[in-house]
């Protein structure tokens, strides 16, 4: 006789567990990157199935405030070019949610809180202009190190970085 038919239950059922572990990492991963703690508001981009789509907007809009303001806060001197970055795109989301809502929002109501995030966006590019410049001359540099001495451009590096503090510091 042939050996038995029966499934590996054993084998299925490490599997099972080792599905769930992966998914729970997948998930504390995910919530330690959008710094949201566990059980704490839902910051997705996305609307639930469950949820009235104003309560989602609102959840959204409000999450994207939350974690640019996080971004933001938890900078560091060295890491704030990208909480900048970060913040940036937050509010291009934000914008988004907003024209999504137009209609329901109303004309006036959505012209003034598109205005505000669009020049809050705006106050934040400078830095965020004056970093990218560094970083091109930079890549620019050693893309072209034999036939561009680093010493022909050491003045216009300085003097971008200059600019790339004051704007930080603005």
């Amino acid at each position: 006789m042939g050996k038995s038919r029966t499934p590996p239950i054993a084998g299925t059922a490490a599997a099972v567990a080792l599905a769930g572990v992966a998914a729970a990492g997948g998930k504390l991963v995910h919530n330690r990157r959008s710094k949201r703690p566990a059980g704490g508001p839902d910051r997705a981009f996305r609307l639930r199935a469950d949820e009235y789509v104003p309560d989602g907007i609102r959840r959204i809009a409000g999450g994207q405030l939350a974690g640019a303001q996080d971004d933001l806060e938890g900078a560091t001197k060295q890491t704030l070019g990208d909480a900048v970055h970060e913040t940036r795109k937050r509010l291009k989301c934000l914008r988004a949610s907003l024209r999504l809502s137009r209609d329901a929002l109303g004309e006036e109501t959505y012209d003034r809180e598109n205005t505000v995030f669009r020049m809050a966006g705006r106050r934040l590019s400078g830095a965020r202009d004056a970093e990218v410049l560094v970083e091109t001359l930079d890549a620019l540099r050693e893309r072209f190190a034999g036939e561009l001495p680093a010493a022909a451009t050491d003045r216009l590096r300085a003097q971008l970085r200059d600019e790339h503090e004051r704007a930080m510091e603005a």
